[in-house]
């Protein structure tokens, strides 16, 4: 689910971005797909989502986001860290294979400090960015109300005092989160 977030976020920035054009994109897909048998167009449509992820990924995170080098290396150990974190089954099954016959067997992942600190690290930065992406929501300061618009800039605080503190501990990923989120996820700013 974590995952699913982060993607959608990064397409959501991306659509900023007037050369995205992510409803075109969808339509295109959409198109392509109707006039295909059942079995072929759900290949499409999966084909053509993947293909809008990766560009979103290029234009925000990597190649063509106009971060510095070092920061997009980070973002990518970002996203290799949370594959790691949030798909912990592989690991489990393995471990579990291999004590199978010296110990009881488990059906659920033991738990792991190391782990658990990388899920929360994960999930506030991924809240960061999710929180920036509802005030798209917002324009013209419409939508929501003065006091939504409070909690959400005390939100947006916390997160921000969260991710700091952890670049403060001389967390790379920590201060490249903080570009991302200065650069690529600062909406309705004037």
């Amino acid at each position: 689910m974590l995952r699913a977030v982060y993607q959608t976020a990064l397409v959501i920035a991306a659509d900023q971005n007037p050369s995205f054009g992510l409803l075109q994109q969808v339509n295109k897909i959409g198109l392509e797909a109707g006039r295909e048998e059942q079995t072929k167009a759900s290949a499409l449509i999966h084909h053509g989502f993947v293909s809008l992820e990766n560009q979103a990924k290029y234009l925000i995170v990597g190649k063509k986001s106009g971060l510095k080098q070092i920061t997009i290396e980070n973002l990518e150990f970002f996203l290799r860290l949370m594959h790691k974190t949030v798909h912990p089954l592989n690991l489990h099954i393995t471990l579990n294979l291999r004590s199978a016959f010296s110990s009881q067997v488990s059906l659920f992942p033991k738990p792991d400090k190391e782990q658990l600190s990388q899920y929360m690290n994960i999930s506030n930065f991924i809240g960061w960015m999710t929180l920036r992406i509802l005030t798209l929501f917002n324009r013209n300061g419409r939508l929501f109300n003065d006091d939504w618009m409070r909690r959400t800039n005390a939100l947006d605080a916390a997160f921000e005092a969260l991710v700091t503190g952890f670049a403060d501990l001389d967390k790379p990923l920590g201060r490249a989160v903080i570009d991302l989120i200065d650069k690529k996820f600062t909406f309705n700013k004037d």
